[in-house]
């Protein structure tokens, strides 16, 4: 498959821990230099070790840090805080230096000066903060409203000679009558504001109004109001903090939409003239009995180590609570010294040699291992096993975990595949299928080269460990589920390929396979006329929606794209596509190289026409950007119907709200986009500064004033503060 850009030399994720429970909090940010393993370190409070050994994860050049929160209930007074960096490692270089950051402490909200270190060697560094006398407020819980749509809010303050007080509205309608603040921000608790209404599908705005501002002369002596966060009906919005400092409104938006429900709907009785499948017996033995057409009816229960290769126009469907399970169940483990290990385990799926996360082991080995429906991380040698970590002893057979079985559900992957093969028009549905050995770039259900026809509808794929669903020509994914997934949600070669009401929820990541390679919620291939709508892609490690490599004729509206780390909606070496009328929240937060990691990215494309999204780059990386590099190779290399260049493409009429950069960059021949018929106009942009250079044309960032003085851009676009 293509590759974009070259990954980073190591990928590492911010990690955000909480250690105990108490109306105090104590929060210390940690980063690394990574070098052959990660930085262990442990923290005391007052010579009292705090949890155990904690394994840091971000890393400091990456200007991200991981949270460590202690909460407790500490008596009034001074305490001393230590942290003991435990492994230095050193290879004679800079760039080959373990090293641990303490980038900053807080407490109850406060920063600690004189916190922040370096530790280059393995030793401790220790600070104090002292704990006011003064008794803390409880937060408080509030309510206004009724119906079934579900608006929280998160508030906070700084109490002055009395609370801060507010009022909310939604779409300029006041909710509720004038609330009062109680949680200290300081303390780094919040009150819970919620809102109820039946808002209809859509934006809307919400406005927050601080109203009784007071100031002493000093910081200790100045009444404030926090938002500190917020989620609509479960799913939280990015980039919605705000502090008020003084008296006046503040306002973000939300996005009211149909997301598909994540559970199968059940099929209470068996289809008139179907075959009964009971678990235990084989699915392809009564396939093989049966003729083309054939309905069957597969019994609730989990249906285990099964591979089908239907027959055409054969039907398959669930009893509620029908599953394929890929797994074998493991049980009969001893106690060898700190670890359990079992025995007779001969699997060895189908290996890949492809880019990898930085840093893991065995990434690409399908025979992966799960505790309670979690899968483990899997590492070379047994001394590296710790709890939540597996070792595959091959030459021996053996499987070793690192915490006790006793009372828990172990299951190790064995089958690479639950439907596939030739046959066309296939039908599945009610069905979850789960846990199989599929192969890198192997999908469970569609294998390497995908179905035909199939229609796939009410079905759960989930917990593979390659792709969960592979598309080919003509076949349909409704009204699904494919969540957690290791490398891929989803697949897709062929023309006509459909998908609608689909979710596609955290998928990437545990395999190990670099998400910028391919990974994240799908990615098509070679598609003509391919249909994406109403889908709800969210919180993929990687691309939420991703098409790449002579995509033609691409169709995407209505869909909702979330939080998904290394970007939303990406249109690679490809033609002819609209993009219109979805929501794409919060996208690429993991990816801060440049402009990656945008809302939509259009790279090496010609025909695209870009309209009617909402694209919010708050929590995120970048708006909506064209973006040219040198893909000659590439479209020799794929057989391209025309260069790989990116012209003829037109952005028009979007709402794009925060921080994000939008416009048009090149890495390689940039007269291509300046000449190439592209264009940005009549688009409506929220921008924290209207002074913030956020618009890239040519080799400069400009404002957006700016922007329109020297291009025929955005005549009809407007530019307001957030």
């Amino acid at each position: 498959m293509a590759k974009l850009v070259v990954s980073p030399t190591v990928v590492r994720m911010p990690a955000r821990t909480t250690i105990g429970s108490g109306p105090d909090s104590l929060v210390l940010r940690i980063s690394q230099d990574y070098y052959q393993g990660d930085a262990n370190y442990e923290v005391f409070v007052d010579d009292v070790q705090i949890g155990g050994t904690f394994t840091a994860s971000a890393l400091h050049s990456s200007a991200q840090s991981d949270t460590l929160i202690i909460k407790n209930g500490w008596a009034p007074g001074s305490h001393k805080v230590a942290v003991k960096f435990l492994n230095d490692a050193w290879g004679g270089t800079a760039a080959a230096d373990r090293n641990l950051y303490l980038e900053a402490a807080t407490y109850n909200g406060a920063a600690v000066p004189g916190a922040p270190s370096t530790l280059w060697t393995a030793g401790t560094v220790a600070f104090s903060y002292t704990k006011s006398a003064l008794a803390i407020p409880a937060s408080v819980s509030l309510s206004a409203g009724s119906g079934s749509d579900v608006l929280v809010l998160k508030f906070s303050q700084d109490a002055y000679q009395g609370s801060a007080q507010y009022t909310v509205k939604i779409d300029g309608v006041q909710v509720g009558g004038t609330f009062t603040a109680s949680a200290w921000h300081s303390s780094d608790s919040v009150d819970t504001l919620t809102l109820k209404g039946n808002w209809a599908l859509g934006q809307h705005q919400v406005s927050v109004t601080f109203l009784n501002d007071a100031w002493g002369g000093t910081a200790a002596t100045d009444r404030n109001l926090y938002l500190d966060s917020a989620t609509y009906n479960g799913t939280a919005l990015p980039g919605v903090a705000k502090a008020l400092m003084i008296t006046g409104p503040e306002s973000f938006v939300f996005t009211d939409f149909a997301a598909p429900s994540p559970t199968p709907s059940p099929t209470p009785t068996p289809p008139a003239g179907s075959v009964v499948i009971h678990v235990g017996e084989s699915i392809q033995a009564k396939v093989d009995a049966f003729p083309p057409g054939t309905t069957f009816w597969l019994e609730a229960g989990e249906h285990r180590m099964q591979t089908v290769t239907p027959k055409d126009g054969q039907s398959f469907v669930g009893a509620e609570g029908a599953i394929l399970d890929g797994s074998r169940l493991l049980t009969g483990f001893t106690q060898d010294g700190d670890d359990w290990v079992i025995g007779n385990q001969t699997q060895e799926g189908q290996r890949s040699n492809v880019p990898i996360v930085v840093g893991w082991e065995r990434a690409g080995y399908p025979d992966a291992v799960y505790i309670d429906g979690v899968p483990l991380r899997p590492v070379d040698t047994r001394a590296e096993v710790t709890p939540g970590k597996f070792y595959f002893d091959y030459a021996a057979n053996r499987i070793y975990i690192g915490e006790n079985p006793t009372g828990h559900k172990v299951e190790a992957a064995v089958t690479p595949l639950a439907f596939g093969g030739a046959a066309q028009n296939v039908s599945l549905s009610h069905i979850t299928v789960e846990q199989y050995a599929s192969p890198v770039q192997n999908a469970a259900v569609g294998g390497i080269n995908g179905v035909k026809n199939w229609s796939l509808n009410d079905i759960d794929i989930r917990l593979n460990f390659g792709t969960g669903v592979k598309l080919g020509e003509g076949s349909k994914l409704i009204n699904s589920l494919v969540s957690d997934n290791g490398q891929l949600g989803a697949g897709g070669v062929g023309a006509g390929i459909l998908v609608d009401g689909t979710e596609f929820a955290r998928n990437g990541g545990w395999a190990g396979i670099d998400p910028n390679w391919e990974g994240g919620g799908f990615k098509f291939a070679f598609t003509s006329g391919a249909v994406i709508r109403n889908s709800y892609s969210h919180d993929n490690t990687g691309i939420g929606m991703w098409t790449d490599i002579n995509n033609v004729k691409t169709l995407y509206e209505g869909n909702t794209i979330v939080n998904n780390s290394w970007g939303g909606l990406q249109h690679e070496i490809s033609y002819d596509a609209v993009i219109r009328n979805n929501v794409i929240v919060g996208n690429g937060a993991a990816q801060d190289n440049w402009v990656l990691g945008a809302g939509i990215q259009l790279s090496n494309v010609q025909g695209v026409e870009v309209y009617g999204n909402v694209v919010d780059s708050r929590g995120g990386g970048a708006g909506i950007i064209m973006w040219n590099a040198d893909r000659t190779a590439d479209a020799t290399r794929y057989n391209a119907p025309l260069s790989y260049t990116t012209i003829n493409n037109n952005v028009h009429d979007n709402r794009v709200i925060g921080p994000g950069e939008n416009g048009m960059v090149a890495t390689y021949d940039g007269s291509v986009l300046w000449s190439g018929n592209n264009h940005f106009d009549g688009n409506e942009y929220h921008v924290p500064s209207l002074l913030a250079p956020l618009f890239y044309y040519g080799d400069g960032q400009y404002t957006f004033e700016q922007l329109r003085a020297i291009t025929a851009w955005e005549a009809k676009g407007s530019a307001v503060l957030l």
